[in-house]
């Protein structure tokens, strides 16, 4: 089994998304359920981007939490030292790589990128601090420059390099072909950052860990900017569902530890929202209803107990027979086989008038 590593990033892009802030307290609490949760890294911040942002990583070091704390940076010393102040000692730096963002964010040309980047990591090599070198739209970025920024990186003592879908432009089969790339070319550890503009992060992501990627980055719910990032829970689904890659994340713990953070950040969590949803493991249709009550996992892609959830079986307009044996049973009642069919009709009517399921 291939094992893969969770790199948690909803402390940083997660609070990013629009009208979300995130208070010294809260992330405290959010870094402990992650780290108890079995994430193999935070990326607990930004330091250089404020007061606060500082305090919350300096609190964040003091926890000595399982998970390693990544402090992430502009590729610029200023930034770096910011993280060091605040006692990081592991940091990403970040330089875009695309022709797009070169010309358009910063004016200048790839020779410049290519300098910066050795001069702001030989900086960080010399601190000795463990670097993930991100590489800003490198899905838009030209191939034979990106190989050469990797390239240079892995020179440069970079430990991984981050492969970013900055604008969520990727769909499974690209992003299989580009990581392959780099993996057939380069020996450095590939680490996978996408967006999900076009609701594909996760299908992404799985294709970019096929390709050879280690290392994936994830946020509680999906959040972050825009259509946000690869959700951590459909994540940690999706490779456990493999058969082929695992994670060190402990699976019975996610429905609890995603709910906790929920409240935390005083986010509803969508009905219909995979894996964590309350519709996902209810049955209510007359079809789905007889045959998980026949076996379950007819009408299941898995067992809620594994994540710590429970199934549950309501009546609709749209439920059969077996539903309402089923629900008046467990409360004591035993249902006439000959009024059964009036009754059925009778419940479906109720549903109707109040527009609920009973």
């Amino acid at each position: 089994m291939g094992r893969i590593y969770i790199d948690d990033t909803t402390l940083r892009d997660g609070e990013q998304t629009p009208g979300l802030f995130i208070t010294k307290k809260n992330k405290i609490k959010i870094a402990k359920h992650l780290d108890k949760l079995g994430v193999d890294e935070i990326e607990a911040g930004f330091p250089a981007s404020g007061k606060m942002a500082k305090e919350s990583f300096a609190a964040l070091m003091e926890l000595n939490l399982k998970a390693r704390l990544i402090a992430w940076n502009r590729a610029t010393i200023e930034d770096i030292k910011s993280s060091l102040d605040v006692g990081a000692s592991s940091v990403e730096i970040s330089l875009p790589v695309s022709d797009i963002q070169i010309k358009n964010k910063l004016n200048k040309d790839k020779r410049w990128i290519l300098d910066e980047l050795k001069r702001v990591l030989d900086f960080c090599k010399d601190k000795g601090l463990y670097v993930s070198v991100g590489g800003e739209d490198s899905s838009r970025a030209d191939m034979s420059f990106l190989l050469q920024f990797v390239i240079t990186a892995e020179k440069h003592g970079a430990d991984r390099f981050r492969f970013c879908d900055t604008v969520g432009v990727l769909n499974p089969f690209t992003a299989f072909e580009k990581v392959k790339f780099l993996k057939e070319n380069t020996k450095v550890p590939i680490e996978i950052h996408f967006h999900n503009d076009l609701g594909m992060a996760t299908a992404n992501s799985l294709a970019a860990i096929k390709a050879g990627a280690e290392y994936v980055n994830t946020t509680f719910m999906g959040l972050g900017e825009r259509a946000g990032n690869v959700p951590l829970e459909e994540m940690i689904m999706v490779l456990k569902m493999s058969d082929t890659y695992e994670t060190g994340c402990h699976i019975h713990l996610l429905s609890d530890t995603l709910k906790d953070i929920a409240k935390i950040l005083n986010i509803k969590i969508p009905f219909n929202k995979p894996i964590i949803g309350r519709n996902v493991f209810r049955h209510e249709s007359g079809i789905h209803v007889d045959g998980v009550l026949k076996a379950p996992e007819n009408y299941e892609p898995f067992p809620p107990e594994i994540i710590g959830r429970k199934r549950s079986i309501t009546f609709g307009n749209s439920s059969g027979r077996a539903a309402l044996v089923y629900i008046l049973k467990k409360w004591g009642i035993n249902i006439k086989k000959e009024t059964l069919n009036a009754d059925l009709l009778e419940f479906a009517r109720k549903c109707i008038s109040v527009k609920r399921y009973l």
